[in-house]
């Protein structure tokens, strides 16, 4: 089900890495998630296609893989 949310955070195709997602998801339900499970399922919705990473920009932090 995260997956969907995942889905859902990013339906307004505004580019967002992991753990700012999760702040995201945070903030609108009052829910903190473990970051294993919430970065888990970002990797298994990228596995199936459901979402692709983009090239960072210039000066961003490497760590971070936007959406």
């Amino acid at each position: 089900m995260l997956a969907l949310v995942i889905l859902g955070l990013l339906r307004d195709g505004r580019r967002s890495h992991g753990y700012d997602l999760s702040k995201t998801y945070w903030k609108l339900s009052g829910v903190k998630v473990a970051s294993g499970s919430f970065y888990r399922q970002v990797g298994w919705a990228v596995r199936d296609g459901l979402i692709t990473a983009t090239s960072r920009d210039a000066g961003d932090d490497p760590r971070r893989i936007p959406y």
